[in-house]
């Protein structure tokens, strides 16, 4: 898990920490036991992710007698059945915050992952980063590829085609790590952001235009309304939400878990410019109200 994994993990920190709220309750990620908590026969924990920054849920530091330790390591807390050479297979029974949150008793009463920013960060961002003073939407048309090789993107040629269509009306700001093709008619930030930044740029925009990926989460967790077009590698109730436009075709092969890339062309992905252009379309309009 990366980025967008953490996040996951904020909504089950959240949600076991509200049902047990006298206990501390902390996330392990594998970190080595040092020379002092040897001695000490005791667990310091502490979480380097920018995600977790502010975050009131979660503690740091030494693990005590009562605290709750989430272990990331736990095979109980992984999504996957199980896993070969070229797939996955999942546990998509349940949402991933559900399938965890289950383990400690708790029924989570959001999947809703949180992002905080504090007075501070958001003062120094507006400082920072002069957006567009009208309306604007965000788009992040690349992602990782170490662990599904292309098989979550969209063809980037459509992505330019939409863009070329929707940059008529709108503003358009590229968000991202770097990774993949900058698009044209866009306000390329792409690889210009930490990922909290780029997170704050879109809470600041009317819609956020995706793949499957960390900045889905994100988007998820700021409450930016969100037009998601989702491969079938998995299902979209593993991990996704309910409150963005899901965009799925299916397909019978699906979900397929491949590490390697589409023996099929991506069928899964197979949305034209025009439905996706519609969709996007009707939820800017649906976001001005």
């Amino acid at each position: 898990m990366g980025l967008g994994g953490d996040l996951m993990y904020t909504a089950v920190v959240r949600e076991v920490k509200m049902a047990n709220s006298e206990s501390n309750v902390f996330l392990f990620d594998g970190e080595k036991k040092g020379l002092i908590e040897k001695i000490l026969e005791k667990k310091y924990i502490r979480n380097s992710s920018p995600v977790f920054n502010n975050n009131p849920y979660l503690s740091q530091g030494w693990v005590g007698g009562n605290d709750i330790v989430i272990d990331r390591t736990d095979s109980n807390n992984h999504y996957v059945k199980k896993e070969l050479s070229d797939r996955y297979f999942w546990k998509d029974q349940k949402h991933i915050v559900e399938l965890i949150c289950e383990n400690f008793g708790v029924v989570p009463k959001s999947i809703e992952p949180d992002l905080i920013f504090s007075e501070n960060e958001i003062k120094e961002n507006s400082q920072k980063m002069v957006l567009p003073e009208e309306d604007f939407i965000t788009v992040e048309p690349n992602g990782k590829t170490d662990y599904f090789a292309q098989n979550r993107l969209w063809f980037f040629d459509r992505w330019q085609e939409l863009i070329n269509q929707l940059s008529e009306f709108t503003q358009i700001i590229q968000v991202g790590d770097d990774n993949g093709k900058s698009l044209s008619n866009v306000i390329n930030l792409n690889g210009n952001l930490t990922f909290r930044e780029a997170t704050w740029v879109i809470s600041q925009s009317r819609l956020f235009v995706s793949t499957i990926g960390g900045l889905m989460h994100a988007a998820r967790a700021v409450e930016t309304k969100s037009v998601i077009l989702y491969a079938g590698t998995e299902k979209n109730k593993m991990a996704g939400y309910s409150d963005n436009i899901n965009m799925t075709k299916y397909v019978e092969c699906s979900p397929c878990g491949l590490k390697v890339e589409c023996p099929y062309g991506k069928e899964c992905m197979d949305f034209s410019v025009e439905e996706i252009y519609e969709k996007v379309l009707e939820n800017i309009i649906d976001a001005r109200k």
